[in-house]
């Protein structure tokens, strides 16, 4: 787990601690899908910088809270990180490139891309195969700071993100014999299911 997957973790520690529940390190590395040692280990050093900026309250070793109010801005901080990359990329990069190197996610990384496109601060520079690739314009070098696109970025899959780090927490927290965790259960295992059916319905 690269330090650019800061915002996984970020995502994952928001979803596991919303209404002020503690969660552990364990239950970020199953979420984050760390199965070897140097993943766990930078997993809990970036978990120690969230704690140093207040965003991760330390309720005892290696369980946390989340505070809301000291988190950034979700947009402003994908946008920044997607700036960033763009103004370093070497033309002929493409709209998974751009999604991979910023951790912002395809879906952002699309959406900021044709907004780019639209206000000339990206141009085409060609295919390879059936990938389009870009090129940032001098407008990119000429702006210090991050271009903000007119509509906001919304992540479609965040609903059922959330459920499924809530679903985490129920198997890895709760007693999944008592009624009202398996109701919660199944709610949020439809959720995600409902998604992907309709998804599939439209295939």
């Amino acid at each position: 787990m690269s330090n650019r997957k800061m915002p996984l973790l970020r995502e994952a520690a928001r979803n596991l601690g919303k209404t002020e529940e503690v969660f552990s390190n364990k239950m970020l590395y199953a979420a984050l899908g760390a199965d070897s040692e140097a993943d766990k280990d930078r997993i809990r050093t970036q978990a120690s910088a969230l704690v140093r900026s207040g965003e991760l309250v330390r309720v005892t070793r290696g369980q946390y809270r989340y505070n809301a109010q000291a988190a950034p801005s979700r947009e402003a901080e994908k946008i920044t990180r997607m700036w960033r990359t763009l103004k370093t990329s070497k033309p002929g990069f493409s709209i998974q490139e751009l999604a991979r190197v910023s951790g912002a996610g395809y879906h952002h990384a699309a959406g900021y891309m044709r907004a780019l496109e639209k206000t000339e601060y990206v141009r085409r520079a060609g295919k390879q195969g059936n990938t389009i690739l870009y090129r940032a314009t001098a407008k990119v070098r000429q702006q210090q700071h991050a271009f903000q696109p007119p509509k906001g970025l919304s992540d479609p899959f965040e609903v059922e993100k959330a459920c499924l780090h809530e679903l985490l927490g129920l198997f890895m927290q709760r007693d999944l014999h008592q009624p009202k965790v398996k109701q919660r259960v199944a709610e949020l295992s439809k959720t995600i299911l409902n998604r992907f059916e309709e998804q599939e319905e439209h295939v």
